[in-house]
């Protein structure tokens, strides 16, 4: 008798697994859609463990070829990931997802590019467009909600620029990011052009502050020059200091 229950026990185990393999996707969507009312989604096809989306929109934004797919090692960590990768409309990224028992979402190994602009519309810089790439390499990024709680790797600026008020190049730069109890810190510098640069970057609490110093490397720049007196405050060396800080 315990042998029979048993074996019953097991049939339906395995009857369970092969459910959740081979839950559709697209009901798997609809039900996330039903939580999160401004996503859009088109092209849904695969499962729940191994699918795709032709095209995402969440926030204004699109995501192309979204795929992702159960990652199993992730079971003898004791938790459950996936990879997921998306690539299109100058955005791609690709990263392992997992959840943590306590609702955060952990992203390892997140390799992304997407336009500043993506990121500019959230810094509340009244009448300033930037412009560029922005790269990310990190070895984890982690969130709760809206909330950033933690961070880890580099972040670069490629090609950045101001397209408004005026144009302006202004070479690229990188940041190392660390977490403490203070929250998630970047170190920032310049990696050559016409604007020298160097600060910290401090976020928590859903919002940012950014202390640098900045100076121009050419005197031919007298825009940039002008752009430095209107918003910063000179120091003794020559150089300049700007404080910014708002909500992302």
């Amino acid at each position: 008798m315990k042998k029979i229950i048993g074996y019953v026990l097991l049939g339906l185990l395995a009857f369970g697994a092969f459910l959740v393999v081979t839950f559709p996707a697209q009901r798997a969507v609809s039900m996330l859609q039903a939580e999160v009312p401004q996503l859009r989604v088109a092209g849904v096809s695969g499962t729940a463990w191994e699918g795709r989306i032709s095209t995402l929109q969440v926030m204004g934004q699109n995501f192309q070829r979204l795929k992702w797919s159960f990652n199993p090692f992730s079971v003898f960590k004791g938790s459950v990931a996936f990879d997921i990768s998306f690539n299109g409309d100058g955005r791609s990224a690709e990263a392992t997802l997992g959840l943590r028992s306590d609702g955060a979402v952990v992203f390892n190994d997140l390799r992304a590019k997407l336009p500043v602009a993506d990121i500019d519309q959230h810094l509340g810089l009244d009448g300033v467009e930037l412009s560029g790439l922005v790269e990310l390499q990190l070895q984890e990024l982690v969130v709760m909600g809206n909330t950033l709680l933690s961070a880890e790797g580099d972040v670069f600026w490629r090609q950045a620029g101001v397209d408004a008020p005026v144009a302006q190049v202004l070479g690229d730069y990188s940041a190392v990011l660390t977490t403490d109890d203070g929250g998630v810190k970047a170190r920032v510098k310049d990696d050559g052009g016409p604007l020298e640069l160097e600060g910290l970057a401090l976020l928590n609490d859903g919002g940012y502050s950014l202390n640098v110093t900045a100076s121009v490397r050419d005197t031919e720049e007298k825009m940039l020059q002008q752009g430095l007196n209107m918003m910063g405050t000179r120091q003794a060396d020559g150089r300049y200091a700007l404080q910014f800080s708002g909500k992302l």
